[in-house]
């Protein structure tokens, strides 16, 4: 039957966390790309695939899994240089 509502639920849970990751930390994250092909490759997919209850949660469950990783790790910070210490390794004396 096509009336599984938790197949839909699934779907609409793994597009808010993968859409919200992906948002929140940005592509400077080592997960965004994969996150990102969840989601392309999630827009194919056919009714067929999504609206069985057990066949929608297998295809976001790895979106799911790597949004929440992407939200429960720190924010990425831009690459700064830093400077040497003045002194540092002088010798004094």
């Amino acid at each position: 039957t096509f009336v599984e509502p938790l197949g839909f639920l699934s779907i609409l849970v793994g597009l808010g966390i993968g859409i919200a990751a992906l948002c929140l930390r940005g592509w400077r994250h080592p997960l965004f790309f994969v996150v990102a092909l969840q989601l392309a490759f999630l827009v194919v997919l056919t009714p067929s695939v999504l609206v069985p209850e057990r066949s929608a949660s297998r295809q976001v469950m790895t979106m799911v899994a790597l949004g929440l990783v992407m939200l429960v790790t720190p924010a990425a910070r831009a690459a700064v240089p830093s400077a040497p210490e003045v002194g540092a390794g002088a010798r004094s004396g």
